[in-house]
């Protein structure tokens, strides 16, 4: 049974990607977590990128962003950031 934070984020991460490293929208897994609340999912990535367990980037195809994908993003570094993948190790 997953059970903290980032083993949900991570196992939501696995169900969404179609591949290892690939990126996917904060959007659909804040769609995919949307019992967890908004700010303790975002203070849980900011700490996994922190760790570098995942890599928060923004999405190089800006004008391609919804207006729920632009709302899903995660302020870091004073740049929005719309994509999660897994670190590889």
């Amino acid at each position: 049974m997953v059970s903290t934070l980032p083993e949900r984020i991570l196992a939501a991460y696995a169900d969404l990607t179609s591949r290892p490293g690939g990126g996917i929208h904060l959007a659909d897994l804040r769609a995919q977590l949307a019992d967890v609340d908004a700010d303790e999912l975002d203070r849980a990535l900011v700490e996994m990128d922190d760790r570098r367990d995942i890599q928060l980037e923004p999405d190089p195809d800006r004008a391609g962003l919804t207006t729920e994908m632009r709302a899903a993003a995660v302020r870091l570094a004073g740049r929005d950031m719309h994509l999660m993948r897994k670190v590889e190790r």
